[in-house]
């Protein structure tokens, strides 16, 4: 509903070239000379704060100009998209209290991976804006702190590497798993979900032949589960699947994965080269499902 809203709204401004206004805030007037679909998004984007006024109480009083302003930078080159959130902190840093909620906005919608707008590449892009800007010290702290997490395990990098104590009492490091796929699942042994979703993975066509070649070892673990809990635990007991103790601490310690909820999974290739982030089992069966069907 929300998405078509904003598409007429779109529409008419770049079509006709007239202001549209929601609440307080109007849309800048893209020149009719601009005929170019994707120039007419860049252009709306890099202007789309140049009527706001960010001392206006009622400018955030809905999210929507902000989340019109995230659906444009996702339709966006990330270099262009970098441009046109330069622009609005230049625009908006004088006016803290704006700032702030463009700061919190951002977080729910760009870093969120439950949001329909979840993007770190773009949230990333955001908060090194932010670092690099005039703002005020104090609204940094966040930024700088959230900019080490996002900065980790990015899709087509390299995962962060940690050790870990299997079933056996073996002690492995993620970088000792040796398969063509390696799926990391965060889980909590007591969460009914959790059960239902391992589960469901012995019920994928795709998975059940990936396991079965040797092609695919899934790593279950829970970072902030006590020795004794995990020792009492049960688990799939099948061939491919481990089931990790971080003994260490060290990734909720240093914060090595960005785990905002359970259970969530991280896919990667045999270079540990990270594929899907903080995906969902749909998700992960479904690109799955693409490499068993074209081996």
């Amino acid at each position: 509903m929300y998405r078509l809203a904003f598409s007429v709204i779109l529409f008419f401004s770049m079509i006709t070239g007239t202001y549209v206004s929601a609440q307080t805030f109007t849309y800048p007037d893209v020149p009719s000379s601009i005929v170019n679909r994707q120039e007419r998004i860049d252009y709306l984007a890099g202007h789309f704060w140049d009527n706001c006024d960010f001392s206006s109480a009622q400018l955030f009083a809905s999210p929507k100009a902000v989340l019109d302003f995230i659906y444009l930078l996702k339709s966006q080159s990330y270099p262009n998209a970098s441009s046109s959130i330069e622009k609005m902190i230049v625009k908006a840093q004088a006016y803290p209290d704006a700032f702030s909620t463009i700061q919190v906005l951002f977080q729910r919608y760009l870093h969120d991976s439950q949001s329909t707008f979840y993007d770190d590449e773009l949230y990333m892009i955001y908060l090194e804006a932010v670092l690099s800007s005039d703002v005020e010290s104090a609204l940094k702290i966040v930024p700088e702190y959230q900019l080490g997490i996002v900065r980790k395990n990015r899709v087509g990098y390299p995962a962060e590497d940690f050790s870990f104590m299997t079933q056996n009492g073996e002690e492995m490091s993620l970088y000792d798993i040796r398969s063509e796929w390696l799926l990391l699942c965060f889980i909590n042994p007591t969460c009914s979900a959790c059960h239902s979703e391992q589960e469901e993975l012995l019920r994928s066509t795709a998975i059940l032949g990936l396991l079965g070649e040797n092609r695919l070892t899934v790593l279950s673990l829970d970072p902030g589960i006590e020795y004794a809990a995990w020792q009492a635990s049960s688990f799939p007991v099948k061939a491919g699947f481990l089931a990790g103790y971080d003994y260490g601490g060290s990734i909720r310690g240093q914060r090595l994965y960005d785990v905002q909820r359970i259970p969530v999974y991280y896919l990667m290739d045999s270079n540990k080269i990270v594929v899907l982030k903080e995906a969902t089992l749909e998700k992960v069966v479904a690109r799955l499902e693409t490499v068993y069907n074209n081996q």
